[in-house]
């Protein structure tokens, strides 16, 4: 299916982090919990990635999962500083929770 051949695509991804987070919100959100639960664990032990990356990272790996409390336990440990609502899109889909709201409002945008 499509998820196979997403996983297949990142094949030619250079960068290993970036591999691993895609890899992770793939896994996630082709319902492969173990493989996803795995990505987070090793995005937590990276040195290559500062904690504002990681919470990213893992925020968008738990919305794959459809976990929105951690991913937002994760999206609102980042500095509003380091915020780029354009790569928060992987919260779209909860736009009516409040918790999205308050994100964009600490991001100094009104929602």
């Amino acid at each position: 299916g499509l998820f196979d051949q997403a996983l297949e695509e990142l094949e030619l991804v250079k960068s290993p982090v970036n591999k691993l987070i895609l890899g992770g919100y793939v896994h996630a959100l082709a319902g492969h919990t173990t493989e996803a639960l795995k990505s987070i664990e090793k995005v937590e032990s990276s040195a290559e990635l500062s904690m504002p990356e990681k919470d990213w990272a893992i925020a968008r790996i738990y919305a794959g999962l459809g976990n929105l409390d951690e991913a937002f336990k994760r999206a609102e440990r980042i500095d509003p500083q380091f915020m780029i609502l354009e790569e928060m899109d992987f919260l779209d889909p909860s736009r009516k929770d409040p918790r999205y709201r308050a994100m964009l409002r600490r991001a100094g945008v009104e929602p």
